[in-house]
């Protein structure tokens, strides 16, 4: 089920864990597709902070570093060519 939250016990914020292994697979073959958009150039704005680090995790893990993942209230501002949320 792809609408399941979870939490962890230190923390009152929610993830999503199918959804931003999801999110991280989108990007990485959006990347890998187009050749013109760079990591800098793509942001993943998630409604929770607890989902933008599982998301930041998953994307280390697939050395994709400098793709910019956060909450919505820290992107207010900023201009992207490819936005995930």
């Amino acid at each position: 089920d792809n609408t399941k939250e979870d939490r962890e016990e230190d923390s009152p914020s929610f993830f999503n864990i199918d959804e931003a292994i999801t999110i991280c697979s989108l990007v990485k073959n959006l990347l890998d597709q187009v050749r013109t958009i760079s990591e800098e150039e793509v942001c993943v704005v998630t409604a929770s902070h607890k989902q933008s680090v599982k998301i930041r995790q998953l994307m280390r893990k697939k050395d994709l570093r400098s793709v910019n993942v956060a909450s919505t209230e820290e992107f207010q501002g900023r201009e992207y060519k490819a936005i995930f949320m």
